[in-house]
């Protein structure tokens, strides 16, 4: 969309009934969540999708590190994506963990997770996050926060107009 004009141009087929999306800082790739498994790079400036980045069984929410460089996706698993290369590497699957949602730290330390752990014997299910070392892709230990809150709201960063992380607007 042309938000000047605020016309609309040609849909891009990627197969898909995307819901979920993130945009690169740089404006230059938009990473929807794709059919099969995947997720598609679009890129702005030519509106054409790329090859679909296998990430799980259903990925469900992308977030994306304030320099670009990497793209966290929840699925059945929590995956990072490089965005220079396209490749992703599991780096956080907890038995009885459903990730949820994904916010990303301003300085781009720490990729924290919230999700739900389903109850086990019959409890009742509860919630949990999980910080990742972004330059080590290493998870840290859960932590119970009890109740099922999916969103999460890290201090806010800049970039341009844009203002985030949250992971409460999908």
């Amino acid at each position: 969309m042309n938000l000047v004009t605020r016309t609309t141009g040609q849909p891009i087929n990627v197969n898909s009934d995307a819901v979920r999306l993130a945009i690169t800082p740089n404006g230059k790739t938009v990473y929807i969540d794709g059919s099969e498994h995947t997720v598609v790079p679009i890129s702005t400036a030519t509106n054409t999708a790329g090859k679909p980045i296998k990430a799980g069984s259903e990925p469900f929410f992308i977030a994306i590190t304030p320099d670009g460089t990497t793209a966290y996706v929840a699925s059945n698993a929590v995956y990072a994506i490089s965005t220079a290369t396209g490749t992703a590497r599991k780096v956080l699957q907890l038995a009885r963990f459903t990730p949820m949602r994904i916010a990303i730290t301003a300085d781009g330390k720490t990729a924290w997770v919230s999700g739900i752990v389903s109850g086990k014997d019959g409890r009742i299910p509860h919630g949990v996050v999980v910080p990742i070392s972004v330059p080590t892709g290493r998870a840290g230990q859960p932590i119970n926060v009890g109740e099922i809150f999916p969103c999460l709201v890290t201090t806010p960063w800049r970039s341009g107009r844009t203002l985030g992380p949250s992971s409460c607007s999908a």
